[in-house]
């Protein structure tokens, strides 16, 4: 029979709580970790064999599902609402979490989901980073327009472009208006050029996946996609 290690783990940012059992005794174990204590790392690989460690989804395990994966253990992520659907108590603690994703897990009826490979996970912190460089240079946008439309430059055209800009600091304007509009228009500059950075690195990973590059020949996904040219026309001249 094939050895296999079950490990239920109920995490927490700085800690864990950890119930695993060795298929070949059927023996029941525990164990509490601090992430800021422990050697996290030399505990999982204590476990020779198939091992499969199993958590539910949450928002600060990532470094611990790569550290597994990078060992060589299989990760499952569970579906928090549906575990503890399964519990026959009420009360929650630690110890009886972690017992329960482990019972799940070796009666076959541990919820997973979905995990993203980790590349897909690179590329998608890379996407939400962009996402709020872009929300940042819209505001700082939105300023300007206000600022534009409080001199009398009323024209709807947005503010991100150079000719649009030096038209806006020629205008007379209050040295209060005048020192923001200059802030405003610097911080501009770095903005577009790391948005640029991600523009690029995002299109190469592109090139390295035909299932992308099939979706980017559909007609006006380049341009959702912020991968187009229309991205941020007229900013940087």
């Amino acid at each position: 029979m094939t050895r296999t290690v079950y490990c239920g783990v109920d995490f927490h940012a700085r800690m864990q709580t950890v119930a695993y059992c060795d298929s070949t005794d059927g023996e029941i174990h525990r164990a509490q970790l601090d992430h800021r204590k422990d050697d996290v790392r030399q505990f999982y690989m204590q476990f020779t064999g198939e091992v499969i460690v199993g958590l539910e989804a949450g928002g600060y395990s990532s470094w611990f599902e790569a550290m597994l994966e990078e060992i060589g253990h299989t990760v499952w992520m569970g579906h928090a609402t549906e575990i503890r659907r399964r519990a026959n108590w009420r009360q929650k603690n630690d110890r009886r979490d972690a017992e329960l994703i482990l019972e799940i897990m070796l009666r076959g009826d541990f919820p997973r989901i979905h995990r993203h490979t980790p590349e897909s996970v690179e590329v998608l912190r890379m996407l939400r980073y962009r996402s709020r460089l872009v929300r940042m240079r819209t505001s700082i946008g939105n300023s300007l327009q206000a600022i534009a439309i409080s001199c009398g430059l009323s024209e709807k055209s947005r503010m991100l472009g150079r000719a649009r800009q030096k038209q806006l600091q020629t205008a007379h304007m209050s040295p209060a208006l005048k020192h923001q509009t200059e802030d405003l228009i610097t911080l501009l500059v770095p903005l577009n050029e790391r948005i640029d950075r991600v523009d690029r690195w995002l299109k190469q990973k592109a090139t390295t996946d035909d299932r992308v590059k099939l979706l980017m020949t559909h007609p006006g996904v380049g341009v959702l996609t912020g991968f187009g040219s229309s991205s941020h026309a007229g900013a940087v001249q």
